[in-house]
């Protein structure tokens, strides 16, 4: 016989489905994998398709241009803003507290506030350590950037 399986999203705030988790998961018998992750409120996919090209593009063709050492493709300047503005503890000393390792958190855990949090100051440092100005988010961005390059071909073109 099969044993059961779950796959679902439950409201743990909600005392009753709490319970009923906990009484599920105590009758269970034998090696289980669980995960449990947010659900909702959680960073888009709206919110990635606008970072990459609008965030990451310029401050790696920044970094690549000045022969940053660490940085051989986009994911490289992803982690780095990663590393700098999502650090958190990873273990802390229970006796003294302080934090012996420190893990930077992946954009997937980031709620959407969190999300807005890290990438504006992301985008300050950018702008003024940097001077990389970057694009505010845009529904229509592709089109806005097609028209831009076709505005400059027709200016290097002398049209």
């Amino acid at each position: 016989m099969a044993r059961p399986k779950f796959k679902g999203i439950l409201d743990l705030g909600n005392p009753d489905t709490n319970r009923r988790c906990r009484n599920w998961i105590s009758a269970r018998k034998g090696l289980y994998r669980v995960a449990l992750e947010p659900a909702g409120n959680t960073r888009t996919n709206q919110q990635l398709r606008w970072w990459w090209p609008c965030v990451i593009g310029p401050l790696y063709e920044f970094l690549k241009e000045n022969d940053h050492p660490r940085i051989a493709c986009e994911e490289d300047a992803h982690d780095m803003l990663r590393e700098m503005f999502l650090r958190v503890p990873a273990f802390i000393d229970p006796r003294t507290g302080e934090a012996l390792a420190w893990r930077a958190r992946r954009t997937s855990e980031l709620t959407q506030e969190e999300w807005q949090a890290f990438t504006d100051e992301a985008r300050a440092w950018m702008a003024r350590d940097l001077g990389i100005d970057t694009d505010d988010p845009d529904k229509d961005w592709r089109e806005h950037k097609a028209e831009k390059l076709r505005t400059a071909a027709h200016a290097a073109a002398g049209d």
